[in-house]
């Protein structure tokens, strides 16, 4: 818990001893019985580092971070990880898997170990929406014909998003659109 030298103390840990004291004769005194007290280290709150906010771009690829790059202690208690909203990002031990756009709040708590007392923390992650990749021709060519033709959009442009796509049509003399078709 403590060392003395002479009448330096020196804290080493958290933790409860006896210090004695003593004290030898001089010329107006004679030597003392010992007695003792009661020293107490208390335990401290640990210092936990966590950004204020951690922010990510979506990716349609799997994306997954490990929470101890951006999370440290001064304590060497076991830290556990939950996200408020598991519909955007999920937490497996230290690792979080990024699900969709959005903002949740993720709690850190660490648990007591021989010097520090428990603690905890918060912050916000945030999953930015990205722009979507949309592919499509240069230039697309058909044959004029009497008899009405038509032709699905969709066989000719995609999207990495799942979102609505909307056609229109800047001559509806020579092309009407009506829905992808």
């Amino acid at each position: 818990i403590a060392t003395i030298s002479g009448s330096t103390i020196t804290i080493l840990k958290a933790g409860t001893t006896t210090v004695s004291v003593s004290q030898v004769a001089n010329a107006n005194y004679s030597s003392s019985d010992s007695s003792s007290f009661t020293l107490t280290v208390n335990k401290r709150s640990p210092h936990i580092t966590n950004p204020t906010a951690l922010t990510f771009d979506y990716s349609s690829n799997t994306q997954t971070f490990n929470l101890t790059s951006y999370i440290t202690s001064d304590s060497s208690g076991a830290m556990t990880y939950n996200c408020v909203d598991e519909t955007i990002a999920t937490i497996s031990g230290s690792t979080i898997t990024i699900l969709k756009a959005g903002t949740t709040t993720v709690s850190v708590s660490q648990v007591a170990d021989a010097d520090y007392s428990s603690g905890s923390a918060t912050f916000n992650l945030t999953v930015n929406k990205i722009s979507p990749s949309i592919t499509n021709p240069t230039a697309l060519t058909f044959n004029y014909s009497s008899s009405t033709q038509t032709a699905n959009l969709t066989s000719y442009i995609t999207s990495n998003s799942s979102g609505a796509m909307t056609y229109n049509s800047s001559d509806e003399t020579i092309a009407r659109i009506s829905g992808s078709t």
